[in-house]
């Protein structure tokens, strides 16, 4: 949540998609309008928005069953009834953020847009040699940024560690191989950066369940 005085132009999505819903919500004419909706609950608009929006900053609610539910349903609405179901889902919002205990969500980390530049940069230069296995100390240094703040913000921006990203990075580009391609499982192996062929299959069954020659069998079967 933000107010409209700090939100930006344009959002940069590391991962390079988004699925959700935006609302905006005009607080003097919610003020106005709430207690005919909500007569029982003497909800203070601007006191609640004061609360959430402390010198002016975002405020973060991680994901939560209680706040799935309220917007699940308004994907598949159907057309003619979005307006009145929109509005309900609204109004069960406030009454949750009413009720909400902001000393309980710690809040994500703000980084500073040329450390996320940077961050960007050493992503896109470990995709393009991903065979290749680079250490902390060797991209920090490359790329003038400390260790501990490489690593920080690399997984405030990817949500992962970077042995984590680029491990699974790997391995989906195995599956790929394991697809498209005729290669051995050696030979896959060798191109996705593990010298060991059981360490791979131990990588590649952490995340697909499966060794990679069951993988490719299915795949044949399919």
């Amino acid at each position: 949540m933000n107010t409209m005085s700090n939100h930006s132009d344009c959002i940069e999505l590391p991962l390079g998609y988004y699925t959700g819903i935006n609302i905006t919500i005009d607080l003097e004419k919610l003020a106005e309008q709430l207690s005919d909706y909500l007569p029982d609950l003497p909800i203070d608009v601007q006191g609640m928005a004061t609360h959430f929006f402390v010198n002016d900053e975002c405020f973060f609610i991680q994901s939560k069953e209680e706040i799935q539910h309220i917007f699940c349903g308004m994907y598949s609405v159907p057309i003619e009834a979005r307006t009145t179901y929109f509005r309900l889902k609204v109004l069960e919002m406030l009454i949750y953020l009413y009720y909400f205990d902001i000393a309980s969500e710690t809040q994500k980390t703000i980084y500073a847009r040329q450390q996320v530049d940077i961050i960007k940069q050493i992503q896109k230069r470990m995709i393009e040699d991903f065979e290749r296995r680079f250490t902390i100390e060797e991209l920090a240094q490359q790329y003038c940024i400390s260790p501990t703040v490489l690593k920080t913000t690399f997984k405030g921006v990817y949500g992962v560690s970077i042995a984590a990203y680029m491990k699974e990075y790997r391995i989906r580009q195995a599956a790929s191989m394991l697809h498209k391609t005729q290669k051995s499982i050696g030979n896959i192996a060798l191109a996705v950066g593990y010298k060991s062929q059981s360490k791979f299959g131990a990588a590649f069954k952490e995340i697909y369940e499966m060794s990679p020659l069951e993988y490719r069998n299915q795949i044949k079967l399919n």
